[in-house]
């Protein structure tokens, strides 16, 4: 299952595009794909470096004839460049070449050392060139596309030498991408040819300021000096009025691929997603699904019968129901409201009548008495409906509400979905309802909607907008977007209980999640995909969302695997084991010591503070 990758020399002109928007919507070699995307890497930037220093200069070298029946020189128009966190190229624009021809001034004593000439360096048929060259009644022909640098350097020579007379060269810009499929859903792509129309991720959201459209940039005030990481790869301003720096970090972008493909090749499923947000900021960090595609060649898969819902971002474009993830949220409204305590009871039978259909637990399972502390951890269907019931679907909806379900997050990414959230009043919404979405069906939530709603949890109850580009580089400088809070969700001391509840969910419950030496925590879902006969046969999607650590969330981590096959099925063998794998990956690519280690370190601090002394640098 390896990530197509593009061929930079074979980049073709594609002449059509998907809809702007839709309505809704082998097992991997890690040293094999971690190989091929840097030898992508490399090769693009040795290819651009050639390239990308010549954007602001083409015009000097390539002098256009004056035309007089109507034929304009067009100027290339450069699109801005989309860089990640650390200024490694995403999308980028390269120049390529055309070669045109203005018949009328080519000497008849010269057409056929110029046709031959044009064909050996461009690859072009000989008597093709040449049938241009001799047609005097066309004011403008073109003999070849898409020239590289070296095509270019080598008519300027030959008619630095008085050769290839009434020969001329235009820059063709085209978009490349560096990172190739690893990055397609979240970036987005560009359709080639003259209208270069761009479509879903940063592309599309961002397409005015990226051609340089649109004015309102920023006041005077709001410009910086550019000022990327010290480790940054170095970057090259690329000319066009505007170059977006994302908060996607390229390094964790490749763990998300990497065990994302391991457990999905492990649980032999269809597809997943994983999207990894900063609870404080709301940055985006990464954001994979699988299948994939190839964002230079996106009009392969036009045969497919999924053409259209490959090309979108399934993490804001395609709600689903997740399942029994959103007891969270259901926990955390009954909490914040007091319709429940911790310590509040119910009697779990194992299943029971709710507006006239039976509401059950997993396998019918009866749990007795139990309090609040233990419906998490057990995956009690009855527990969440116990505790919506109490709420009340006013209090219950509003709470969904307030954590961003049913809406949209306002994500910087083109597609989006505000998902599908029924209430009362609503055509079909029945009593059962206020119960089956409390644990998660008959509910359509996106993964960037579920992972900024437990964010919030992460984040002491406020909600965050979830973002993905974090600078706006300009001529002049770059411009910082700065985190937004939405709304305070729930109290930060419900935040924190509920945290705790999480925290055992992991240890008591989906015990495949936990990282050692680290505490976290999260909640495993499983949930029928329904079709039109039901929720019978149509497979399941297995889902795990949590935090870490839970002492001070850093990474919010949701993992959507998508039909997996086998009787072991479920959110908490399935996604719970690839949430652990990204987990304790990403504590240390961030250099966060173990929970033992810090403890320790804290102390220490503490010690030294009530001595009125602190620790002492080290001796060089």
């Amino acid at each position: 299952m390896d990530l197509p990758v593009q061929d930079v020399e074979g980049l073709e002109a594609l002449s059509q595009a998907p809809p702007k928007r839709v309505e809704r919507g082998e097992e991997l070699d890690r040293t094999q794909m971690v190989r091929r995307l840097w030898g992508v890497i490399a090769f693009l930037a040795i290819f651009s470096l050639g390239t990308v220093g010549q954007l602001v200069r083409w015009q000097a070298l390539s002098p256009r004839p004056t035309l007089q029946e109507g034929v304009a020189a067009q100027a290339a128009t450069l699109r801005g460049t989309i860089l990640d966190r650390d200024g490694y190229p995403l999308a980028m624009d390269v120049i390529l070449w055309r070669v045109a021809a203005c018949p009328r001034e080519v000497p008849p004593s010269q057409e056929e050392e110029t046709a031959r000439i044009i064909s050996e360096l461009t690859g072009v048929p000989q008597d093709r060139v040449l049938a241009k060259l001799r047609d005097k009644g066309e004011p403008w022909v073109y003999l070849a596309y898409g020239q590289g640098h070296a095509v270019r350097q080598a008519i300027v020579e030959w008619k630095g030498k008085r050769k290839l007379i009434g020969i001329y060269l235009e820059p063709q810009p085209q978009r490349v991408y560096p990172e190739g499929a690893s990055t397609a859903h979240v970036v987005g792509f560009v359709s080639a040819g003259g209208r270069r129309e761009a479509f879903y991720g940063v592309e599309g959201y961002y397409d005015d300021l990226l051609r340089g459209k649109d004015a309102r940039l920023a006041s005077p005030g709001q410009v910086k000096p550019l000022d990327l990481p010290p480790a940054a790869r170095p970057f090259v301003p690329s000319g066009a009025p505007c170059d977006l720096v994302l908060t996607l970090d390229r390094d964790i972008q490749a763990i998300a691929i990497e065990e994302l493909q391991i457990g999905i090749e492990a649980a032999g499923a269809e597809g997943g997603t994983v999207v990894v947000m900063d609870p404080r900021t709301g940055e985006v960090l990464a954001d994979f699904s699988w299948p994939t595609f190839d964002p230079a060649n996106y009009a392969q898969y036009a045969g497919s019968p999924h053409y259209e819902t490959l090309l979108i971002d399934p993490a804001v474009s395609q709600p689903y129901e997740p399942g029994s993830v959103v007891k969270i949220l259901t926990m955390a409204a009954g909490l914040d409201s007091g319709a429940v305590t911790p310590e509040t009871t119910y009697f779990d039978n194992g299943c029971t009548e709710y507006g006239g259909r039976p509401i059950c637990n997993s396998s019918n399972r009866a749990a007795g008495w139990v309090d609040m502390y233990q419906v998490l951890p057990q995956s009690l269907n009855l527990g969440a409906a116990f505790i919506s019931d109490r709420l009340g679907p006013d209090r219950f909806y509003a709470y969904l509400a307030r954590f961003g379900l049913g809406t949209f997050t306002e994500v910087d990414l083109e597609g989006e979905h505000p998902g599908e959230v029924r209430r009362p009043g609503d055509p079909q919404w029945s009593k059962v309802d206020l119960a089956t979405n409390s644990y998660g069906q008959g509910i359509g939530i996106t993964p960037i909607q579920l992972a900024s709603a437990v964010s919030a949890v992460a984040n002491r109850g406020l909600l965050m907008r979830p973002h993905v580009v974090s600078k706006i580089v300009l001529p002049e400088g770059m411009v910082e977007i700065a985190p937004v809070p939405v709304r305070q969700v729930i109290r930060p001391e419900t935040a924190e209980v509920l945290r705790e509840m999480l925290v055992r969910s992991v240890e008591e419950g989906a015990i495949h999640a936990k990282v050692p030496g680290y505490t976290v925590g999260g909640k495993s879902g499983t949930a029928e995909i329904p079709t039109q006969a039901g929720y019978k046969g149509g497979g399941v999607i297995a889902s795990f969302v949590g935090f870490g650590p839970a002492q001070d969330p850093r990474f919010v981590v949701l993992v959507k695997v998508v039909r997996p096959s086998g009787p072991e099925g479920w959110g908490m063998y399935v996604a719970a084991p690839i949430f652990q794998r990204i987990m304790e990956r990403l504590f240390v690519h961030a250099g966060i010591p173990p929970d033992g280690v810090r403890q320790n370190l804290e102390s220490e601090y503490r010690t030294w503070l009530e001595r009125g002394s602190a620790p002492r640098g080290g001796g060089g």
